[in-house]
């Protein structure tokens, strides 16, 4: 080997365990900014998307595809479960089905799960809730107890809605509980529900039993 090899052999010799470090020290930081980040994320949880934790959730009251319009006072000591959505919205119509699922499974423990859809179109709802209730009837299941209200844009701005579907558990004492955005997260919405439901004893308006379809 010639002596100039032997200098570049030296050099990366010498030069390796530096480089190495280097990269290491890269990869950690990189690291310790997305844990960072990620706990930024987890601490702020519902803030991030407009609605904080344990605050009052905002007031509504819609017209109902069936029945007097509605309100959250009317459920007051019960848990509800609000999905706002659009007809257009695959996941959204996804999310019918598992709302439907969770009323039939946890209404007698006190839940009403409600829908709210936001851009008025009552007759594409319509007909959308309807073969829902046609796939029920075939498939040998009582009439759903879950409520269709037509939604307004005061109420989408609200609730600080930007991506659909997105969830709200609403508390018995009418708080905000847990935001979900979008499609997925079947385990983690019933655990939230289930946690809703168990936090505390009906208060004030009983079990009531909400709007009749």
């Amino acid at each position: 080997m010639s002596q100039r090899a032997r200098g570049r052999d030296a050099l990366g010799a010498e030069e390796a365990p530096w480089s190495r470090a280097v990269g290491r020290v890269v990869v950690a930081f990189a690291v310790a900014l997305v844990l960072f980040q990620s706990v930024g994320l987890l601490r702020d949880g519902d803030r991030l998307r407009g609605l904080v934790r344990g605050q009052p959730a905002p007031t509504l009251r819609l017209p109902t595809l069936a029945g007097p319009p509605i309100s959250l006072e009317q459920w007051r000591g019960r848990v509800v479960l609000l999905e706002f959505w659009a007809t257009w919205c695959p996941p959204c119509r996804e999310k019918l089905g598992l709302l439907e699922r969770l009323q039939d499974e946890l209404g007698a423990q006190g839940l009403q799960a409600v829908t709210v859809e936001i851009e008025g179109n009552r007759e594409r709802v319509s007909q959308l809730v309807g073969a829902q209730a046609e796939r029920r009837r075939r498939g040998g299941l009582a009439a759903s107890a879950v409520v269709h209200a037509i939604g307004t844009d005061a109420v989408a701005e609200a609730y600080r809605v930007q991506t659909i579907p997105q969830l709200v558990v609403i508390g018995r004492r009418g708080e905000v509980l847990h935001v979900q955005v979008g499609g997925g997260g079947e385990d983690e919405l019933r655990q939230q529900v289930a946690q809703a439901l168990t936090a505390s004893a009906p208060t004030g308006g009983g079990s009531g039993a909400g709007a009749t379809r």
